[in-house]
């Protein structure tokens, strides 16, 4: 999650940096999303927002 926070939101790269497969990746958010008490179709903008000021 902490690289979608910095922008990085290819999956391909994701799992490149961490040495991890594709398929490991797609796991870990699609388990991430499921535990999120937020709405799953804009998971990822509501990542990006942790931490900034602007709600």
């Amino acid at each position: 999650m902490a690289l979608i926070r910095l922008g990085i939101t290819d999956v391909s790269q994701i799992a490149t940096f961490l040495r991890y497969s594709i398929q490991t990746i797609y796991n870990y958010k699609s388990k991430m999303k499921g535990k999120a008490l937020a709405e799953h179709d804009n998971f990822e903008d509501r990542v990006k927002k942790i931490g900034s000021f602007v709600q």
